[in-house]
């Protein structure tokens, strides 16, 4: 039997509204260049943005890219409390 992209979906708990978003809106609403956000993705680890191929595109959730943005000031105050 093959398998179809809508069997494989699970349930979304996503807010209503939430908006998927290409890389260059990710660029524009986290003031880093398209360039920058790739390559953070490139390298990985805990700096890369939760970008993801859909076909061509690169885009994101705005809320996993909040997310992302609020573990990146996390990581900052500790690495400032470290050095206090």
């Amino acid at each position: 039997m093959k398998t179809t992209h809508a069997s494989r979906r699970t349930p979304s708990t996503r807010p209503a509204d939430d908006k998927l978003m290409l890389l260059p809106e990710v660029a524009e609403y986290v003031r880093r260049t398209e360039n920058t956000l790739r390559y953070l993705r490139h390298v990985g680890g805990d700096d890369a943005p939760p970008l993801w191929r859909q076909g061509r595109r690169l885009v994101a959730w705005k809320s996993e890219i909040d997310a992302w943005l609020d573990d990146q000031r996390a990581n900052d105050e500790l690495a400032f409390r470290r050095t206090a």
